[in-house]
C-alpha cells in the first residue's frame, strides 16, 4: 500500500479535530453536571477537566456550541476522504462521531454508566482503522491488531486518572 500524503495529513488532522470535539464536550457535559465544580480532590493539571470553564476562560454555552462545531468540521472532510477512499469510511466516521458525542451526552452518557473505557477503546480503534482504510480504501484485520493495544493503552490512562475524581464522580451520579 502506498501512502498518499495529502489525504495521511487531513486525516490526522481532522483525527485530532474530532478528538478535541468529544474532550470539549465532555467538559461541557461535566459542567452541566456540576461535576467539575465539585471536584476539588483533583491532580493538576491531569484530572478533574480542564477548568476552562470553572475558570470563566470560555462559557459553558460557548463551550457546548464550540464542541458541536468541532464534531462538524469533521463531516465534510470526512466526506471528502470517502470520495478519496470508498463508501465504508462512512461507517467508522459515523461511528467515530457517535462514540465521541455518546461518551459525555445524555442521554447514553457512557461515561457516567461504567463504560468509558469501553467507547475509548473503540474510539481510538476506529481512528486507526479509519486512518488505515483511507490509504488502503478497504478494510483490513492488520488495523485492528495493531491499534488494539494502543486503544488499550489510552483507554487505561483514562482508567487510572478517573481515581482522583472519584468523589466528585459520585456526587453527580457518574459510576466512573
Amino acid at each position: 500500500v502506498s501512502l498518499h500524503p495529502a489525504s495521511a495529513t487531513l486525516t490526522l488532522f481532522f483525527a485530532l479535530v474530532a478528538h478535541a470535539g468529544a474532550n470539549v464536550l465532555n467538559d461541557y457535559y461535566d459542567s452541566r453536571s456540576g461535576c467539575d465544580a465539585a471536584n476539588t480532590d483533583r491532580v493538576f493539571p491531569f484530572t478533574g477537566g480542564s477548568r476552562f470553564i470553572q475558570n470563566g476562560i470560555i462559557s459553558e454555552r460557548a463551550a457546548g456550541a464550540f464542541g458541536y462545531a468541532l464534531l462538524a468540521a469533521v463531516v465534510p472532510a470526512g466526506l471528502w476522504l470517502t470520495w478519496h477512499s470508498a463508501p465504508g469510511l462512512i461507517l467508522v466516521g459515523l461511528l467515530g462521531l457517535l462514540v465521541g458525542w455518546a461518551y459525555s451526552a445524555p442521554p447514553l452518557k457512557l461515561q457516567s454508566r461504567g463504560m468509558g473505557e469501553f467507547a475509548i477503546t473503540a474510539a481510538w480503534l476506529l481512528i486507526v482503522v479509519g486512518s488505515d482504510f483511507v490509504q488502503r480504501r478497504a478494510f483490513s484485520f492488520a488495523p485492528l491488531a495493531a491499534g488494539l493495544g494502543y486503544a488499550l493503552l489510552v483507554a487505561n490512562v483514562l482508567y487510572i486518572n478517573q481515581f482522583p475524581d472519584i468523589r466528585a464522580d459520585a456526587q453527580v451520579g457518574k459510576r466512573t
